[in-house]
């Protein structure tokens, strides 16, 4: 926050602000455990499934356990380097509790944007004669319910691809 002037307390001592002791005072500057959180919160769940992806490790029930793990381990390891080593609240990664009518609100609004969005690709996917489904679907098939169950789960909780919705599964376990 800059400093106001004794004379003037709309005019900010903009040199105070600037100086490293006022960055590293007010918070402001991005410690080694930030870059470090933000690097698995970015890489960790794109590296696992590339990596499982790339190396065509077989489709069993164990390989996809493994692979669901290893993403909640990395899920782990992201809430304890934000609660732990940069000593946040989880308000600092966009988990606090908003009112009940701001929920409702966006409710609404990403329930209109999302049936939005499907009529536009179910339209475009006729207007283009696009095929629909994915050949790989038949695998699904082969693993037993509780390995889906666990990664429909996780995958609804990780709508998004950043790293802050991997937190949320291990956080509403633990509130």
């Amino acid at each position: 926050m800059p400093t106001a002037s004794v004379t003037n307390p709309t005019r900010h001592n903009w040199s105070l602000v600037n100086s490293p002791a006022s960055f590293a005072q007010n918070g402001l500057h991005a410690g080694r455990w930030t870059v470090i959180g933000l690097a698995i919160s970015f890489f960790s769940m794109p590296l696992v499934l590339g990596l499982f992806s790339s190396t065509h490790i077989p489709w069993t029930a164990r390989n996809v356990v493994l692979r669901e793990l290893s993403i909640w381990a990395f899920a782990a390891l992201l809430m304890f380097v934000v609660r732990r080593k940069e000593r946040l609240g989880w308000e600092s990664v966009g988990l606090q509790h908003p009112s009940t009518a701001n929920t409702v609100l966006w409710v609404l609004i990403t329930m209109v944007g999302a049936a939005l969005s499907i009529a536009i690709a179910f339209a475009l996917i006729r207007l283009l004669n696009l095929p629909i489904g994915s050949s790989d679907s038949a695998k699904y098939e082969l693993l037993p319910t509780w390995v889906l169950a666990m990664t429909i789960v996780r995958s609804r909780r990780n709508n998004g691809t950043t790293g802050v919705m991997v937190l949320s599964p291990l956080i509403t376990t633990f509130r």
